[in-house]
């Protein structure tokens, strides 16, 4: 099952830290409190202060700090993938934190290449970068610890980042990925659904070659000779050309 990475905004990851103390959420992600604090350091997370948590224990008043505003040229995604052994107790935090309001469900995608690809996304874009396009131009790659993909040279960043979104969000929300069988699937609810992402394709009409027109005026002189073996009328050349059309799809298939 895939549980290297979550990705969380700094409203998300403040949310949790105030809810309860920084050494029980960082056991939730896998991680030290010693790590997640460094992790909120750097995204400039104020955590309580010692002491904090025993005087609210004893009802005694307490002050929370609030959340500085995202200084400018930072991102507001944390992406959290030191280990995560204990993914359901990630996906409980981040559940929590939807439930006070401090997440969103919309899935946001990165206008470039996420700064922190999943393993298995990493292994996709090495795999369709050694891929060689097919006759209509798409370049592919399936099977064992990688998922169904095919889509035109020009896509597969953007294909990448959609995926990649699109999986850490199914993680986040409690399901799972299975990288394990022929392909890799989306686990929900302990049910498998197969997944591939695909990119559409749009047609021209095909333009023959030099090629083409030989082969063309070969058969056109046979069809004279021998009509019984060679139907007059008969183009040997494809009437359309396709390409890749820049469409971009998941589909997502019960395979009962």
């Amino acid at each position: 099952m895939l549980s290297s990475s979550v990705k969380l905004t700094r409203e998300e990851l403040y949310a949790l830290v105030w809810e309860k103390a920084v050494m029980h959420v960082a056991k939730s992600f896998g991680l030290s409190d010693v790590g997640l604090r460094k992790i909120c350091v750097k995204h400039d997370i104020p955590t309580p202060p010692m002491g904090y948590w025993a005087k609210l224990a004893h009802g005694k008043a307490v002050k929370k700090t609030p959340l500085p505003p995202l200084k400018a040229g930072n991102s507001n995604w944390i992406y959290i993938h030191e280990g995560m052994p204990h993914m359901k107790a990630v996906s409980a935090a981040v559940a929590r934190a939807a439930e006070d309001g401090a997440m969103t469900s919309v899935i946001m995608v990165p206008s470039g290449k996420p700064e922190h690809l999943l393993p298995i996304l990493m292994a996709a874009e090495k795999a369709l970068k050694k891929s060689k396009p097919d006759r209509e131009g798409f370049v592919s790659c399936e099977g064992s610890g990688l998922p169904c993909i095919r889509v035109g040279p020009n896509s597969i960043e953007r294909a990448l980042s959609i995926l990649d979104a699109f999986l850490k969000a199914a993680v986040n929300q409690g399901g799972g990925v299975n990288d394990k069988d022929k392909n890799l699937s989306l686990v929900i609810d302990e049910e498998a659904f197969t997944l591939r992402f695909y990119e559409a394709k749009d047609k021209r009409s095909y333009r023959p070659t030099r090629d083409d027109l030989k082969q063309q005026a070969r058969y056109d002189e046979n069809s004279r000779r021998i009509p019984s073996l060679y139907p007059p009328g008969r183009i040997v050349y494809p009437t359309w050309e396709y390409y890749p059309s820049g469409r971009l799809a998941i589909e997502i298939t019960d395979p009962t």
